[in-house]
């Protein structure tokens, strides 16, 4: 079968995408990926064909634009839906090719436009629990509201998003004469009627009745393409060298994460604990506390199991990564779906978070010394690793992928 692979966001939708573009790949298929030129060279690594969507120039511009605040984040985010759906379409339309099935994020707009005038099979791709808000849902985070509450939230964010978007890509819409759809039920008509695949498994957020009902959860699509470099010579003689230290990483949808780095630092100081900073030396103000390196990004699974605590912020990779690693987990959540996973992950017990913007050294000393030493939170660790590592949620999905070529 031909296979269109399409994300245009970051490491966190990157990873996976190409993942599955990989072992699609091993099982004898024609795969390409439309994606965010800043993961190009992850794609290399696999040899999977790579065409860009989303130049590298302009990934850095959409960084800097999330530094600045957390509204230019939600309108830059709103923003970039629009602009994208043209590449998506014409990237996608330009590529088909006989038995050509479309495996496309939720956030790639274009696809679901293109599937109208083109009709071919196309998948959804969710790589995270939020893309499906459900207000009956008994495990998010939004658990301890009132149903009523729920419920008009709900009926709020469809109102928005029909707002925000769907008016935005009727207008798309109408380029390649189509008629209006988007604008009466946005969430409803951003999803493939074909196919909807959730990349987290039912133990982490079972499935609901709000979703479409062509939902299939495959689980984490914990990928080779991040394990194919082996840690640095400098990291793996730091890991060697003494007890187990946090290992600390930042989102890659962020460049300007100074302030997180040095409260964890503080943590690191005041609880005289070793700590390997994933970051570059630019975001480290200050000499460096004993015991704590700086070191280039690396590879989470190769990281992560040496651990004593991983630190980052609740990204669904970064979180999904050191769920299979069976290690305690601080979280420090920023934005968008960060918050619900941070929610999920502590609901198993295997984490400990602080909301948005609450994160410090004072806050945070008491959740890490809990983390460090409790022996109930690294059992229960140990316990969810097992059920990560019951599955391969790269094979799931290309099952899944080659039933919708096959239908």
């Amino acid at each position: 079968m031909h296979f269109i692979l399409v994300f245009n966001a970051t490491a966190g939708d990157a990873i996976p995408v190409i993942g599955i573009a990989d072992r699609l790949q091993q099982r004898g298929h024609d795969v390409v990926v439309l994606g965010n030129g800043a993961y190009r060279p992850l794609a290399a690594k696999v040899a999977v064909e790579f065409v860009d969507i989303v130049s590298v120039e302009e990934n850095v511009r959409r960084t800097a634009e999330r530094d600045r605040s957390h509204n230019d984040r939600v309108r830059g985010g709103l923003r970039n839906f629009i602009t994208d759906i043209d590449p998506v379409y014409h990237g996608i339309i330009s590529r088909l090719k006989e038995n050509t099935v479309v495996a496309a994020h939720g956030l790639c707009l274009g696809a679901r436009v293109a599937r109208e005038t083109h009709s071919f099979p196309l998948a959804t791709l969710h790589t995270t629990t939020p893309q499906f808000f459900s207000a009956s849902d008994p495990d998010g985070w939004h658990r301890d509201v009132p149903a009523w509450l729920r419920s008009t939230a709900d009926f709020v964010m469809s109102r928005a998003l029909n707002w925000a978007l769907g008016r935005k890509v009727d207008v798309s819409r109408a380029k390649w004469k189509l008629p209006p759809a988007a604008g009466k039920d946005f969430r409803r008509w951003s999803a493939s009627p074909d196919c909807v695949i959730g990349l987290f498994p039912e133990w982490f957020a079972p499935q609901q009745p709000e979703w479409p009902k062509v939902t299939e959860l495959v689980g984490f699509p914990l990928p080779r393409v991040d394990e194919t470099e082996p840690l640095s010579g400098d990291l793996q003689a730091f890991l060697d060298d003494g007890p187990p230290p946090l290992v600390c990483s930042h989102s890659s949808a962020l460049s300007a994460t100074a302030e997180f780095f040095h409260e964890v630092m503080e943590v690191a100081r005041q609880l005289k604990q070793r700590a390997a900073l994933l970051t570059s030396p630019e975001m480290i103000d200050g000499p460096l506390p004993a015991g704590v390196r700086v070191f280039p990004r690396a590879a989470h699974s190769r990281i992560y199991p040496h651990a004593a605590v991983a630190v980052n912020h609740a990204g669904m990779g970064s979180a999904s990564t050191g769920l299979r690693a069976g290690v305690p987990q601080f979280h420090a959540p920023f934005a968008y779906d960060q918050p619900e996973v941070a929610h999920r992950c502590q609901r198993l017990g295997v984490s400990r978070y602080l909301k948005p913007g609450q994160f410090t050294a004072r806050r945070a000393i008491p959740l890490f010394e809990e983390l460090l030493h409790d022996e109930t939170i690294k059992a229960r660790c140990r316990e969810v690793a097992q059920w990560s590592t019951g599955y391969d949620g790269l094979d799931r999905a290309c099952d899944v992928l080659e039933r919708l070529g096959r239908s």
